[in-house]
């Protein structure tokens, strides 16, 4: 129904920004931490309620300073090339904007039980904020391009990784229903796992 409806009467703003944490991340970012600071403001908040719908009570995260995946470039996690690698950590939007301590966490889990784990550059939000307003263009961008990065680590055997149910959810339920039957057969055949 979501998709249809934005087919027809398109995507109304509050959707296209609360769509895209990736967008909003890089935004909070550039703010040098006033984002922060103003998300804890009456005044802003009860902006935010009239022109996005956030409640104004409604507690929000922090933003981080500096992503999981600049630390992870800066700690040599990221890995160009798939050889030797058992899992591939999708860290999801929430730990790459939001708390990248869980995705450090989950590295030194998985290190310590001796698992070659690799860190990939470059990837975006699973999608499901797009596909919870029917926005299924920036759906299948957003898969084909994470998949993309991924694809030659499953290739090589290597398990995806994500720290979140919902983007295992949308990896192993939603991309393969949106993308090209060729780009999907990666995810029948390699499950994603989650890490709780």
């Amino acid at each position: 129904y979501k998709a249809q409806r934005a087919k027809t009467r398109g995507i109304p703003l509050r959707d296209r920004i609360l769509a895209n944490p990736d967008a909003a991340g890089t935004m909070a970012r550039l703010s040098f931490g006033m984002a922060n600071v103003m998300n804890k403001v009456t005044l802003h908040r009860l902006f935010m309620q009239a022109a996005l719908g956030i409640h104004k009570d409604k507690l929000l995260p922090d933003f981080a300073p500096t992503t999981f995946e600049k630390w992870a470039d800066e700690n040599r996690r990221i890995q160009p090339r798939p050889e030797g690698v058992e899992a591939v950590l999708f860290p999801t939007c929430y730990v790459q904007n939001n708390e990248p301590q869980i995705g450090r966490d989950t590295l030194d889990v998985l290190d310590r039980n001796q698992v070659k784990t690799a860190c990939v550059k470059g990837l975006q939000c699973c999608g499901m904020p797009a596909w919870e307003t029917g926005d299924l263009d920036s759906v299948r961008l957003q898969a084909a391009h994470n998949l993309k990065l991924l694809k030659p680590f499953v290739d090589a055997g290597a398990k995806v990784v994500a720290i979140n149910p919902t983007c295992a959810m949308m990896m192993r339920n939603e991309y393969p229903e949106l993308l090209p039957e060729a780009e999907a057969k990666v995810w029948h055949a390699h499950p994603v796992w989650f890490l709780d």
